[in-house]
């Protein structure tokens, strides 16, 4: 009679470990989630292409004035250049002492040949400033402070234009 209330043996069956199967899509559904994110932000809607002809040429081409700085060993040039339909070039040299008096010089001959351009040019309110690759950064603080006593905008061009111009200059 004992057996009569003993369970029947039934087959062992291996549990499913879910804990993985949950951690592989809470993973999955993230990287969704975000490469959907990434797709929003890069799509780009362009307005249809329009086409100007331009029949008629500028009255007066650009100025484009740029200033180049150069450690030219016991001397820093500064050399103003701009085009249009009257091109100039104003240059002046400091001589190189590497001391607080030579940079406050730098300014004032930065700022002297930036004046006499802007008097002939009051429209103009920007210029480009190339330095040398040597240039020592207090230099370049010292020119700018020149430039924007008169000229508010400053950009600054890269050095390889400036060591080409030289070294033609040199040659």
């Amino acid at each position: 009679m004992d057996d009569f209330f003993e369970r029947p043996h039934r087959r062992h069956v291996k549990e499913l470990n879910l804990v993985p199967v949950i951690d592989m899509f809470t993973t999955v559904v993230f990287f969704l989630l975000l490469s959907t994110e990434f797709m929003a932000f890069t799509k780009l809607t362009l307005p249809p292409a329009q086409v100007d002809i331009i029949t008629k040429q500028p009255e007066t081409p650009p100025l484009s004035p740029q200033i180049f700085v150069g450690d030219m060993g016991n001397s820093v040039k500064i050399q103003l250049t701009w085009g249009g339909t009257q091109p100039g070039e104003l240059s002046e040299k400091v001589q190189n002492t590497g001391d607080d008096q030579m940079q406050e010089q730098l300014r004032q001959k930065t700022l002297k040949i930036v004046q006499q351009f802007a008097a002939k040019n009051p429209k103009e309110k920007s210029i480009r400033l190339t330095l040398l690759s040597n240039t020592p950064y207090q230099q370049l603080i010292s020119t700018m402070d020149g430039i924007r006593e008169t000229i508010p905008d400053v950009v600054l061009t890269s050095y390889m234009e400036a060591e080409a111009k030289f070294r033609g200059a040199a040659n």
